[in-house]
């Protein structure tokens, strides 16, 4: 009796610290009551049945991840550690087959930095996953590393091989190769939140030689060593003139404020390279995981030669504050975009040469509808050497914190197939497709340069 009284007590502390101490959330070993864990789980629920138009759309068999589910919360009768819970419930990210579907820890990025300040380390570099390798592409600031280029076979006697499915597990995206990509500009944060810290990092790693158990120093790692998304304008767009060629690199489609900077930056690229006569322009959208329609403003009206549209049938979930007299909240709409976007040809920097979008991995949501309209409408050609978002894109992300458990859920309220219709499960299509050194960017435009990418298009 004494021993479940103290259970019940412990139960009802943890409860309380859950709900009402933030800074506890942010300890990821600290301890959540099962009651806690199980009542974040069915908020989870409700969020994406509320919010998702068809879960069925990504996921192959919805039941089965409901009964995995109910599986998970009938197991939680003791207390859980909020990382153990986390982890639980990040397994099902990979089912979604989805970018836009995933359960995460909240301010994970502040939650690693706090950890570092307070003695813990982590794995000290940024890397590239391709196929399942991993390859260090720089340190974790940023710098340049003298291991650039390696690839990494094993991490304290562990071989990556182990380690890259168990990661994988725990990441969303639209399939293997978008996870992969995703998990690129996360590793290190994933690993640590599912091995915990080390005092140090003993690697194998192979390039042109083999390397056995390279110690790697990180007793002064700092908690700024982590880098965060740069936001800024300036650090969102660069413009380069290669002789006859131009590269536009965008890294974000998201909605910027600066607005009047944003279009004078755009008129007066365009308006350089119409007067040096470019004959190609790079569109560089790689590591570009999309945002808002940004594009639309900044790129079409240059380079559309006819009317389009961003996609053709759409299916939509209608929200709280969203119901009117035709549908009501919780309707799933389907329907067609059937507006077309009109074009001016008479614009003095109108661009009339020719137009490749490069991709990655990472090219994603926004990033795509602007590469099916680009494809559909015959505006361009798409290069690259993996991309793995499919062409029905979901969009509309909804967010939703669980306090509780310190957990942040997104979930999609629409989802729209390419202007040309087809199978929207398709991944995108790359017209031009070359390998190229990962860790080297600038290679990909060299090879570009030097090949004809005329004849990609299909015309509607």
């Amino acid at each position: 009796m004494k021993n479940r009284l103290l259970t019940l007590t412990l139960c009802l502390l943890l409860t309380c610290l859950s709900k009402f101490t933030a800074a506890e959330v942010l300890k990821p070993d600290s301890l959540i009551a099962p009651e806690v864990a199980i009542e974040d789980i069915d908020k989870w629920l409700q969020f994406i049945e509320s919010t998702h138009p068809d879960l069925a759309y990504t996921v192959k068999n919805p039941a089965s991840f409901y009964q995995d589910v109910d599986r998970l919360k009938s197991g939680l009768n003791k207390p859980i550690t909020r990382r153990a819970f986390w982890l639980e419930l990040m397994k099902f990210n990979s089912r979604f087959n989805d970018g836009h579907l995933s359960v995460t820890p909240n301010s994970l990025d502040a939650l690693v930095r706090q950890s570092i300040d307070e003695g813990e380390r982590v794995l000290p570099f940024q890397f590239k996953i391709k196929d399942n390798a991993l390859v260090v592409l720089s340190s974790l600031n940023g710098d340049e590393s003298k291991l650039k280029g390696y690839q990494v076979l094993s991490i304290n006697s562990v071989p990556v091989a182990s380690i890259m499915p168990a990661l994988l597990q725990l990441t969303h995206g639209d399939s293997d190769t978008h996870r992969e990509a995703i998990l690129s500009t996360r590793f290190s944060i994933y690993y640590w939140l599912l091995y915990g810290f080390a005092d140090k990092f003993v690697l194998d790693l192979k390039k042109d030689i083999y390397l056995k158990d390279v110690s790697i120093d990180v007793s002064e790692q700092k908690s700024t060593d982590l880098l965060l998304p740069d936001k800024s304008f300036a650090g969102n767009f660069t413009a380069t003139v290669l002789d006859d060629d131009a590269v536009l690199k965008i890294k974000s489609f998201r909605n910027y404020e600066e607005k009047e900077q944003f279009k004078a930056f755009f008129d007066s690229f365009f308006t350089s390279i119409a007067e040096k006569k470019i004959r190609r322009l790079y569109i560089d959208i790689r590591g570009n995981g999309g945002g808002d329609d940004t594009w639309k403003q900044a790129i079409m009206p240059y380079i559309a030669s006819k009317p389009w549209r961003s996609g053709s049938t759409y299916k939509v979930k209608i929200l709280s504050g969203q119901g009117n007299e035709k549908h009501a909240v919780g309707d799933v709409v389907n329907g067609e975009v059937e507006s077309f976007e009109k074009v001016n040809n008479d614009l003095p920097n109108k661009f009339r040469g020719e137009v490749v979008i490069l991709v990655d991995g990472f090219s994603y949501s926004s990033a795509i509808l602007f590469i099916n309209v680009v494809q559909d409408f015959c505006f361009g050609s798409v290069a690259g050497d993996a991309i793995g978002g499919k062409v029905g894109q979901t969009g509309g992300t909804q967010q939703l914190i669980l306090n509780s458990s310190g957990l942040k859920a997104i979930s999609p309220r629409f989802i729209l197939n390419k202007p040309k219709g087809g199978n929207g499960l398709d991944l995108v299509n790359i017209d031009l497709p070359v390998n190229y050194d990962i860790t080297e960017p600038e290679e990909l435009i060299t090879q570009l340069r030097e090949m004809d990418v005329a004849g990609f298009c299909n015309q509607l």
